[in-house]
């Protein structure tokens, strides 16, 4: 079964800004774990930022670019970030990339557990048995 991918907030347009190449390799491998397969070794797992979180990783001259997502969440794979790595050592990623994958993946858990909440509701899977008698009732 192939996982939606929802892109959240500037992901989608940053990766945008990539050079082509990379935009395909990148896409490729978003597919990959779409489909339920793990691209290793263009794939990392980042446990600093929770279970799920991993990022893909495409090199060309200019340097690395990453994509980082979520992807143990049931109902999609949530595009947390796109960038450049721009460090000068190491592996580690700036403060700011940081900041803004942890939030993103905060907003991506809630709005997961607001979905399937809302699919419950929907397929009646939530009521209550108080609820129920209250319908049987007439109430």
């Amino acid at each position: 079964m192939t996982k939606q991918v929802i892109w959240l907030g500037s992901s989608k347009s940053d990766l945008t800004k990539l050079p082509d190449r990379l935009i395909d390799e990148l896409g490729h491998l978003l597919n990959e774990l779409q489909e339920g397969n793990f691209p290793t070794p263009a794939a990392t797992r980042l446990g600093e930022f929770g279970a799920g979180v991993c990022e893909l990783a495409a090199n060309d001259e200019a340097g690395t670019y990453r994509l980082v997502q979520v992807i143990n969440l049931p109902n999609a794979i949530y595009v947390l970030h796109a960038f450049q790595k721009k460090s000068k050592s190491g592996i580690d990623m700036p403060p700011g990339d940081k900041a803004i994958i942890k939030a993103r993946a905060a907003a991506a858990r809630t709005h997961s557990a607001q979905v399937m909440a809302a699919q419950a509701m929907a397929t009646g899977a939530a009521a209550t048995p108080t609820a129920i008698k209250s319908k049987k009732k007439g109430k």
